[in-house]
């Protein structure tokens, strides 16, 4: 708008106009806006909440599905190094049989629901067997015993893939925490670990102090060490002799009393 030829009061006037038109064009603007977006969120909130539980239901599945994955692998043992040299399924058996009297565990074709090799076949690679057992007790018998087999082969737990990459980093702060001196294992892909009490660190590191092994090591030192000679023999005596003593200083006590 031209506003030459408009006086000063007249010019102040119409910016007053316009700021005041600016004002209330910001604050419809905004109250549109406000409107709109509680009308979408009105909308989209039924959306949104539908979607979180439909991640929690997914979480739950997943959750079912690798508990199910892990039931079903309880009773596996996967057996590596073991050379693929059977042309047959029962000659397979054969060689599983033999294997295992390695380690001192005999079994049988019905302690057995399934076993059969890992993978495709390819040259110049041995592949592992997977044996599923009808019992947990042979499964655990073998896993006992798993440390005697020979050079070349070795008996693992049948893992998925994810548990072996949890287990991978769980044995990292197993480690750890046996180096720091406290009692820790794996149990349900969860790292246990049981400090030792103050008492038993004590004891620890008295045992294993300078001191102490100076005396069980010094032959000098009398109040450490453990001598395992007999005490010395005591002397015998005659019981008739000890008898007639006895008497005659009875005696001499009556005759004293006596002469008082």
């Amino acid at each position: 708008m031209d506003t030459t030829g408009m006086s000063e009061e007249m010019l102040k006037l119409f910016k007053m106009m316009k700021m005041e038109l600016e004002k209330q064009t910001t604050t419809i603007i905004q109250n549109v806006t406000d409107t709109l977006m509680r009308s979408l969120e009105d909308k989209i909130q039924p959306i949104i909440e539908e979607n979180r539980n439909l991640k929690i239901e997914v979480e739950t599945l997943n959750r079912k599905i690798k508990h199910l994955e892990n039931v079903n692998r309880k009773n596996n043992i996967i057996i590596h190094g073991v050379k693929e040299t059977e042309k047959s399924y029962d000659d397979l058996f054969t060689i599983i049989k033999n294997t295992l009297k390695n380690i001192n565990v005999n079994i049988e074709k019905f302690e057995i629901n399934k076993y059969h090799r890992l993978g495709r076949k390819q040259d110049g690679k041995t592949r592992p067997v997977l044996i599923t057992f009808t019992s947990q007790q042979k499964r655990a018998e073998i896993l006992k015993h798993k440390k005697q087999m020979p050079q070349q082969t070795y008996i693992t737990e049948d893992f998925s893939k994810e548990t072996i990459e949890v287990r991978k980093n769980l044995q990292l702060q197993l480690k750890e925490e046996k180096k720091r001196g406290n009692i820790a294992f794996i149990k349900n892909n969860k790292l246990i670990i049981k400090e030792k009490s103050e008492a038993e660190k004590r004891k620890r590191k008295s045992s294993m102090s300078p001191d102490n092994i100076q005396r069980k090591l010094s032959p000098q030192c009398n109040t450490e060490k453990i001598t395992n000679t007999a005490p010395s023999k005591m002397h015998k005596i005659d019981a008739f002799a000890y008898m007639r003593s006895r008497s005659f200083s009875l005696s001499d006590k009556h005759t004293q009393q006596n002469k008082a």
